[in-house]
Order: C-alpha cells, then sequence, then structure tokens
C-alpha cells in the first residue's frame, strides 16, 4: 500500500474513533474527543506537509506532533489536569496499532 494510503487509512480511522463519541460517548468523553479533534486536524496538516520515508514514521510524526501541540497548549492551562489526562489517554487509545 502507498505511504499516502496508509497514512490517509490511519487518519480515517482515527477521525472515526473521535466521531464515534457523538453518538455512543457521555457528555465529559464527547467533550474530551471534540477537543483532540481540533488539535488533531491542525497535527495532520503538519504531518501531511513533512517530508518522511515511510508510512510508519508518517504515522509516528503526525502522533509526535499532536502530542507536542496538546503539551504546548496544556502548559497554557488550556485543560485542568484530569481532562489532560484523558486527552493524552485517549491519543494512545487511538494510536495503539501504530
Amino acid at each position: 500500500m502507498p505511504v499516502k494510503e496508509v497514512f490517509y487509512t490511519k487518519v480515517d480511522s482515527i477521525v472515526a474513533g473521535l466521531e464515534s463519541f457523538i453518538s455512543d460517548g457521555t457528555d465529559q468523553e464527547l467533550f474530551i474527543a471534540s477537543y483532540l479533534h481540533g488539535h488533531f486536524d491542525l497535527a495532520i496538516v503538519k504531518a501531511e506537509k513533512a517530508d518522511v520515508p515511510d508510512e510508519s514514521v508518517h504515522i509516528s510524526y503526525l502522533k509526535q506532533a499532536l502530542t507536542e501541540q496538546l503539551q504546548e497548549a496544556f502548559d497554557n492551562n488550556e485543560l485542568n489536569d484530569n481532562d489532560q489526562a484523558e486527552v493524552f489517554s485517549l491519543v494512545e487509545r487511538l494510536f495503539i496499532d501504530s
């Protein structure tokens, strides 16, 4: 499978995971997923522009860009500690097979 196809398949899978909270999640889960989705969209743009050698590196770069972006937001006190932990936990679950 071409690099871009693998990358976008993973992106689509993560977006589907985030959107599953719309119908299946609690209010808190929906809040966390919605917050993460905004940051995820920005990380996709960064990853699309990155020059990477293969799909595993491309997906790793996406996760790294997302994590750095979230940490910067949290350093600016965007969310309380419990919400931050939930966001990072969701990131780990969404990238579990990467």
